[in-house]
This record gives C-alpha cells, structure tokens and sequence, in this order.
C-alpha cells in the first residue's frame, strides 16, 4: 500500500512539472519568436542604412558638381564682362 501511495505521489510530481515545463516552454518559445523579429528587424535595419548611406553619398557627389558647375559658369561670365 506504501508503494502505491508513493508511487502515485510520484507520478503527480512528474505530471505537474511536465504541465509547468509546457508553460516554460511556451515561455520561452514566446521570448524565442520575440528575439528572431528583434533579430530580423534589426538586419533589415542595417540594410536599409546601408542603402541610405549610398543615396547620401550620391547625392553629395552631385551636390558637389552642381558647386562646381555653378563656379565654373560663375567664372566664364566675369571672364566674358573682362
């Protein structure tokens, strides 16, 4: 009767922490999801820098030559009131 009673006891010990290893386990499943978005937004994040980064550049590139261009024109209408 003592093998019963402990062997009961047992298997409502191992049947509790199975249910509370489920829950940890769509714990961490739920904080696992949460840190591959994390992860994803943050790679998109570096991408979409990257790419801004390379507008940025081009477009000082041109700004640069829109300088010069202007200077130069600047320059051939004081030569031509000369």
């Amino acid at each position: 009767m003592r093998t019963a009673a402990v062997a009961l006891m047992l298997l409502t010990l191992v049947a509790c922490s199975r249910r509370n290893d489920d829950r940890r386990n769509d714990d961490h499943s739920a904080a696992r999801e949460a840190g591959r978005a994390a992860y994803q937004l943050n790679e998109a994040t570096k991408k979409a820098a990257r790419v801004a980064g390379r507008e940025l550049e081009h477009a000082a590139k041109e700004a640069h030559q829109g300088w010069k261009d202007a200077k130069r024109d600047h320059q051939e209408r004081k030569d031509d009131r000369r």
